[in-house]
C-alpha cells in the first residue's frame, strides 16, 4: 500500500518555474521519483494567484497550505528550514503523521523538536550537533546529504580550460567570495565567480561590494563575476575550470556545489575554519588558512603530481554522493514510517 507523503517548503524558496523544470537538484528529483512510488503533495509558495498542477500545490498564504494538508491527511511529511512558523504549527497539528526536518544550514536549533520523528542533515558534526542541541537520540538524526547528477556533472576534456579557479554560489556574506577576490592577487591565472543557477543574480549590496573589491584590488582583467545561467549549463561552466573553490563560512551545510564540481574531476580548495566543507572534501582538496587560498591555488597549479592525486580522491568521494543515494535514504525513511 502507498505511503502519503507531503513535502513543505515555507516562504522564501524557489519559484515556481523551478518545481515544473525536471530534476534541477538532487531534493526536486527525490520528490519526483517517491511520486513515482507514493500518493505525494508538494506544497510551495509562490507569488500572485495559487494553483494546483498535479500534485505539486503552489499557495499563497499559510492557511491554503495548512487546509491543503488538512485535506491530503498524509502518513509522512517533510518539513525544511529549523525555525519557521508554519512548520511549527504543521508539526504540532499533525501528531499522527510521520514529521521529518532537513537540515539546510544554521543554528540547528528548533523549537519544536520535540514533534520531530527524524532529523535529516548532511554533515556526521552537524549530526552530533543536532542530536545534543535538540535533546534527541542520535538515532533521531539522519545522515543524508544532497547529491550531484553523475549523468550530468562529469569531466569533459572537450571543454577548453579558461580559468583557473571557480566557485559557484549565491552572492551571500556568509559565502565569503570577497574571500577569494582578496586572496587572488597570490594566485596564478583567471577566476570565476559563478553565481545563482536557480533565478536572476540579485543584488543585495554584496555583490555591490565584490565589484568593487576587484576593482580596487586591479583585478578586473583576471576576475569574472557571471550571474543567472541555466542549470544544464553547469557542468560545462565548471569543466572550464581548473580548481573548485567554496569559502562559504558558518551556516554551509553538505554545499550541492562542491559535490558537483568534485564529480567533474575539479579538486577542492577550501578554508580550514568551516567545518563542513573540511569533513567534505575528505581527501579530494586542501584545507587552509581563509588568508592563503591564493598561495594554495598557485601551488597546486604548479604541483602536477599533487593535483592528479586530489583529483582523483574528489572524483573517488563524488561518485558516492548521486541523486540515487540521497532517494534511497529518505524512501527507507518513508516505507518505515508507513508501516
Amino acid at each position: 500500500m502507498c505511503a502519503k507523503v507531503a513535502w513543505i517548503w515555507p516562504p522564501a524558496s524557489y519559484p515556481k518555474s523551478f518545481w515544473l523544470e525536471e530534476k534541477n537538484d538532487s531534493m526536486q528529483y527525490t520528490i519526483e521519483e517517491i511520486a513515482k512510488e507514493h500518493d505525494v503533495l508538494l506544497l510551495a509558495p509562490v507569488g500572485g494567484e495559487s494553483q494546483r498542477i498535479g500534485w505539486r500545490h503552489f499557495y499563497v498564504s499559510a492557511e491554503e497550505a495548512l487546509s491543503a494538508l488538512k485535506d491530503f491527511d498524509p502518513d509522512v511529511i517533510n518539513l525544511n528550514l529549523f525555525r519557521h512558523a508554519l512548520n511549527r504549527k504543521i508539526a504540532t497539528d499533525f501528531p499522527e503523521s510521520l514529521i521529518t526536518l532537513y537540515d539546510h544550514g544554521g543554528d540547528l536549533i528548533c523549537p519544536y523538536s520535540e514533534h520531530v520523528d527524524i532529523f535529516f542533515t548532511a554533515q556526521e558534526y552537524r549530526r552530533r550537533l543536532a542530536a545534543q542541541r535538540n535533546r534527541v537520540p542520535l538515532e533521531k538524526v539522519i545522515l543524508n546529504p544532497h547529491g550531484a547528477d553523475p549523468k550530468r556533472f562529469y569531466p569533459d576534456d572537450s571543454v577548453e580550460k579558461i580559468y583557473t579557479g571557480i566557485m559557484v554560489g549565491d552572492f551571500r556574506e556568509r559565502k565569503r567570495q570577497h574571500l577569494i577576490i582578496s586572496n587572488w592577487r597570490e594566485a596564478e591565472g583567471k577566476l570565476l565567480l559563478h553565481g545563482r543557477t536557480h533565478g536572476p543574480l540579485v543584488d543585495s549590496g554584496y555583490l555591490t561590494r565584490c565589484r568593487r573589491l576587484i576593482e580596487k584590488l586591479n583585478l578586473s582583467e583576471r576576475i569574472t563575476i557571471s550571474g543567472f545561467g541555466p542549470y544544464e549549463a553547469l557542468p560545462e561552466i565548471i569543466n572550464s575550470a581548473e580548481i573548485g573553490i567554496h569559502a562559504g563560512g558558518w551556516g554551509e551545510s553538505g554545499n550541492r556545489s562542491i559535490t558537483e564540481m568534485m564529480m567533474c574531476g575539479l579538486p577542492m580548495i577550501v578554508p580550514n575554519d568551516c567545518q563542513s566543507h573540511m569533513e567534505w572534501i575528505k581527501d579530494g582538496g586542501l584545507e587552509v588558512n581563509p588568508n592563503a587560498i591564493g598561495a594554495a591555488v598557485r601551488q597546486l597549479k604548479n604541483d602536477p603530481s599533487k593535483y592528479q592525486e586530489l583529483r582523483e580522491a574528489a572524483l573517488g568521494w563524488a561518485k558516492l554522493h548521486t541523486y540515487d543515494r540521497m532517494l534511497n535514504t529518505f524512501r527507507k525513511v518513508i516505507e518505515s514510517g508507513h508501516a
